[in-house]
């Protein structure tokens, strides 16, 4: 598996799951957006017993709800209005023998959690409009950026879907938290995405391994393929882009502006006994901005709540 970018307990708390995935397991991959769900999903698939597979990702937070049953299992002909006369073949049946990646599994519409439980419960289904099972053998994995122990507490997410999925937990940390790998992490990015070698000067690599990165690796990814189509051999701190070359002053500032702020509002939450009605009203403005607020300063209320 290449999981070069990574620290040593992480790879080898992946490596323990790759045994356990060839066993029948699963696996649910945890992680901010960008920090590479989907290509650790796909090493796993490419370093298991079931490399000789479809690899199929299956996007929960895109799949419309309506067509839920018949996208992921499928539908016999004239099984409902529009229906092709032929049947189609669910994107579940085409992964046999392969792996089946259920992307954003915290964004699945709770009315359609108990069909996928009961799918992963028997490993078998039935086509819409069909009476003959069809059983699958294939690898399992989840991802998702939810806090899915959160959901469950706010009645979002079944609790017995979580324990079904969660045989082996793999947390990938953001980009920010590992930029000592950044080199090998940018030398990999290039190589995989096949563009063309670059270097850094020095003042442009501390820039970057400053930098918060918000986007994880997708952000960086993009900056690579922009300086790559632009040619650039060279990447000096004149070809970063504003927010990531002008970080070390005014981005300083704002960040510092927005602890403030933080610290401010968690103290306004914790006088009004965490309610978040009161908040406002001590605040003089709206509920909504409220929440605004604790999602723009990356507040943990349960977090907080809890040591108070």
């Amino acid at each position: 598996m290449n999981l070069v970018g990574l620290p040593g307990e992480i790879k080898e708390k992946i490596l323990n799951c790759l045994k356990l995935y060839n066993e029948g397991k699963t696996v649910l991959i945890l992680g901010e957006t960008g920090v590479g769900k989907t290509y650790l999903a796909k090493e796993f698939h490419r370093s298991s017993k079931w490399a000789q597979g479809r690899f199929i990702r299956i996007d929960l937070a895109s799949l419309e709800t309506e067509l839920f049953g018949s996208e992921l299992f499928g539908y016999e002909g004239g099984s409902f209005t529009g229906a092709l006369r032929s049947g189609k073949e669910g994107l579940i049946e085409g992964a046999q023998n392969g792996t089946i990646f259920f992307d954003e599994i915290g964004n699945l519409d709770l009315r359609y959690q108990k069909k996928l439980l009961i799918f992963l419960e028997e490993r078998k289904f039935r086509r819409l409009g069909g009476n003959k099972y069809l059983e699958i053998r294939a690898g399992l994995i989840f991802a998702t950026n939810t806090d899915l122990k959160r959901a469950i507490s706010r009645n979002l997410f079944r609790k017995d879907l979580y324990y079904r999925i969660n045989n082996c937990v793999i947390e990938i940390p953001p980009l920010r938290e590992r930029v000592e790998y950044l080199e090998s992490i940018i030398e990999r990015l290039i190589l995989s995405n096949e563009l063309s070698s670059m270097r850094f000067t020095g003042e442009a690599m501390e820039r970057l391994r400053v930098y918060r990165w918000p986007g994880n690796l997708r952000e960086l990814l993009s900056y690579l393929k922009y300086w790559s189509s632009q040619g650039l051999r060279t990447v000096d701190i004149r070809d970063l882009p504003e927010e990531i070359r002008d970080h070390g002053g005014m981005y300083e500032f704002k960040r510092g502006v927005e602890e403030c702020k933080r610290r401010f509002l968690i103290r306004v939450l914790k006088v009004s006994n965490w309610n978040i009605n009161e908040a406002a009203r001590r605040m003089g403005v709206s509920r909504q901005h409220i929440y605004k607020l604790i999602k723009q300063l990356e507040i943990d209320v349960d977090k907080h709540r809890n040591k108070s």
